[in-house]
């Protein structure tokens, strides 16, 4: 795959040449082959994607969370491990269920081995 950066008049030539060439390739007979449906929605295809690069669709934004996102993730991971922790404090004595079985049983396992 080639990178080339291009000038915002150039991806607009680019488009508008792909526009003609899909507008010409319809006109040229009144029913389509598959091999020339396949080149329009090729040439449309490629449009769509100039004009999302052009809009800055592809600057990477998705690439990872930002770190607000993260911090606000973290916290509620944090807020509901505090929140079953107090729970199995309160009810320590108790024979009501608190959060996971499975990780109660992994906690009593790790108390095991020590």
């Amino acid at each position: 795959m080639r990178t080339i950066e291009l000038t915002d008049r150039e991806l607009d030539l680019l488009m508008e040449a792909l526009h003609s060439r899909i507008a010409e390739v319809r006109s040229s007979s009144s029913s389509l082959s598959p091999e020339m449906a396949d080149l329009i929605e090729e040439l449309d295809d490629l449009a769509i994607d100039l004009r999302a690069e052009r809009a800055g669709h592809f600057d990477g934004w998705r690439d990872s969370p930002p770190p607000a996102a993260l911090a606000f993730i973290d916290a509620g991971i944090d807020g509901r491990e505090a929140l079953k922790e107090r729970r199995r404090e309160a009810f320590a004595d108790s024979d009501v269920r608190t959060g996971s079985m499975a990780a109660e049983r992994r906690r009593l396992r790790g108390s095991d081995k020590s």
